[in-house]
């Protein structure tokens, strides 16, 4: 049987999120977000596990981060020293990002910018934990830790487990599932703010803080940690925007943001509390690949496929492919398939179910060739995804196809005058002809201008942080 999947008004999802708030807070956005991930499914009422299905994984997360501590209290650490009194000791910005291909762009463009400037920048990657010799701005996360620092994350953890084991044997057993789900993130927690401590203990409290994913874990615990020194914290977030409750994961001082319709829509989900809202921009954009090209079609339609939510029903996936593909039809161009990074197991079932288009469609999964595949495209066609930034940039037209997520909320790229196929509405785009592929390249480019602060960049922020720094 389909189940139904419904959808929460804002005020009653914030009510759930503070109604749990002393649960989830160890690493919010990982239940409030709608991507599909155990805890957002149990919080979003998508699974109820049972008290022995809780129990079992509960057993398995406190032996699992016991273990993972113990080898960080056993392993030696391989890393230079900076005394208190050390006289290279200077002033700085510490950079908080993910690292990796994805982020690389707006990485980058902060480093440039306090590179113009004079500023000292020191930058820890939060996913991809880099070798520091191969970059003298980077901090290695697990290398800044001594032995004393996982004892102590020990037990500062186990202690707030024991403290917070009410939250199991309640009678509400969305609290006792979210507790067992949150075990991990209570470990995670109190090692990022070892990390937060030696930065400090080794390097000084920065002059500012700045995340580019400031609801993540790592990206929150440091935070939290630096305020208590009297660092001035702030973040942006590079991608787009739509009316989601994981917002509210974010506790910067400062959040800035990208245009005027990005700031209502954080303004709904805060609702006069939460980080003050400032301008400022650094979008996302794809990093050349450095690849001998892809043998593509001169001419063609861009479909990007999307990533699975928490919050779709039965053949919802399908359905958007279907209507990328209807769309496509209107321009009468040859087809090429970028999958999502999260979306390519889904999309290869898809395409096995469709045999017919094996042969017709060219699919790329590779995130490297995302730059490649938006330069020489003719059309874009996409959810309001973060990689048509860059195709408005590049004067690429784009017909905007909504997922089931974006039903009833509030998006970023909505006034965007480009066709866009509603989740509700069957696809009727009209004929997508040269001309009209041109009129619609050039109306999106003087929208995309107009809307957003693009003349406030990573040296206009950088600017403003250190301008306000305490």
């Amino acid at each position: 049987m389909t189940p139904v999947v419904h959808h929460e008004t804002l005020d009653a999802a914030t009510a759930k999120a503070r109604k749990y708030w002393n649960v989830i807070r160890w690493n919010p956005v990982a239940f409030l977000t709608i991507h599909d991930l155990d805890g957002s499914r149990i919080f979003h009422d998508r699974m109820q596990p049972t008290f022995f299905h809780d129990l079992l994984r509960g057993f398995r997360a406190v032996a699992g981060n016991m273990t993972r501590a113990l080898a960080g209290v056993l392993r030696p650490t391989p890393r230079p020293h900076t005394s208190r009194s050390s006289p290279t000791r200077q002033p700085y910005l510490l950079l908080i990002t993910v690292g990796g291909p994805k982020y690389a762009s707006e990485e980058r463009a902060v480093v440039e910018a306090c590179r113009a400037k004079g500023v000292a920048l020191r930058v820890i990657h939060m996913f991809f934990d880099q070798d520091p010799s191969a970059n003298d701005l980077l901090l290695s996360p697990f290398a800044l830790l001594h032995r004393c620092d996982y004892l102590g994350a020990l037990g500062r953890w186990l202690g707030r487990l024991v403290g917070n084991a009410r939250h199991f044997v309640t009678c509400d057993r969305k609290q006792r599932s979210l507790f067992v789900a949150a075990i991990s993130s209570m470990w995670q927690y109190y090692l990022h703010r070892a990390m937060a401590n030696r930065i400090v203990a080794d390097h000084g409290a920065p002059q500012a803080v700045f995340s580019l994913l400031p609801s993540a874990a790592m990206s929150r615990s440091i935070v939290e940690r630096m305020k208590t020194y009297g660092v001035a914290t702030y973040g942006i977030r590079t991608q787009t925007t739509s009316r989601n409750i994981e917002h509210l994961a974010i506790n910067t001082d400062v959040l800035f943001c990208k245009s005027a319709r990005e700031k209502s829509e954080y303004a709904a989900v805060f609702n006069q509390s939460g980080p003050r809202l400032e301008d400022g921009c650094i979008l996302s954009l794809p990093e050349p690949g450095g690849q001998e090209p892809l043998p593509l079609p001169e001419r063609y339609a861009l479909l990007l496929g999307t990533a699975p939510t928490t919050e779709e029903a039965d053949g919802d996936y399908d359905r958007f492919n279907e209507k990328l593909f209807q769309a496509a039809a209107a321009a009468g161009l040859p087809v090429v398939f970028k999958s999502h990074d999260l979306g390519k197991e889904l999309d290869r079932a898809w395409f096995d179910a469709h045999p017919e288009l094996t042969h017709a469609v060219s699919r790329v999964e590779a995130i490297d060739r995302n730059r490649e595949l938006i330069d020489r495209a003719a059309l874009v066609i996409s959810a309001p995804s973060t990689l048509l930034y860059y195709a408005m940039l590049r004067d690429v037209p784009v017909v905007i196809v909504e997922s089931r997520p974006y039903l009833g909320r509030g998006y970023e790229m909505e006034t965007i005058p480009t066709p866009k196929v509603a989740w509700r509405d069957e696809v009727a785009v009209g004929r997508l002809d040269n001309e009209r592929l041109a009129q619609l390249s050039r109306a999106a480019r003087r929208w995309f201008e107009d809307n957003y602060y693009l003349d406030k960049d990573a040296g206009f922020l950088v600017d403003f942080m250190l301008r306000h720094a305490v």
